[in-house]
């Protein structure tokens, strides 16, 4: 294994470690490169390498080719992420769920309070967004009646919708 230092885009100076394959392989078991793993994972292999970039998945390594090889965990790894993303969880807020995965002794009771936290902030979009709908079936109530009497002014409507947005906003 030896160092290499690398110019990045950007001008940035880092260092990463090559290894030949059978070093990799001896070292960590069999090695993917971001095609390989992007298949197993069923990421898009551009994605892996922004992944990378944020911290979200361990750095790939290079083989004596210059390939980026990756350990074959990442795959799981990224299946999560892929889940947590569609549960609602924001990178960050995926980072984060890593971290204490990666380090902490209790990590299932720390998940379960980024659990509930989200589950709040389903719950208040959830509410939002009923509101939002009842405001509208309102409006295409009064719209379907044709009545002469029905207070049908579009602009009214939309300033009332948009007031109770801005009511709901002010509490939080």
């Amino acid at each position: 294994m030896r160092l290499v230092l690398d110019l990045a885009h950007g001008y940035k100076a880092y260092l990463r470690t090559t290894m030949n394959t059978s070093e990799a392989n001896n070292t960590h078991g069999a090695t993917l490169t971001r095609g390989e793993l992007a298949k197993r994972s069923t990421t898009h292999f551009e994605t892996i390498r922004f992944y990378e970039s944020q911290g979200l998945i361990r750095p790939a390594f290079r083989d004596s080719s210059n390939y980026r090889r990756y350990r074959p965990e990442e795959a799981q790894r990224l299946k999560c992420i892929s889940m947590a993303k569609s549960l609602g969880f924001t990178l960050k807020e995926i980072a984060s769920i890593l971290e204490i995965y990666d380090n902490s002794e209790s990590a299932c009771q720390e998940l379960g309070e980024y659990v509930k936290m989200k589950i709040l902030e389903i719950d208040e979009r959830i509410a939002d967004l009923e509101s939002k709908k009842g405001l509208l079936k309102k409006l295409d109530a009064c719209s379907a009646e044709m009545n002469p009497h029905c207070d049908c002014d579009l602009r009214k409507r939309v300033e009332d919708i948009e007031r109770s947005w801005d009511c709901r906003k002010e509490r939080d």
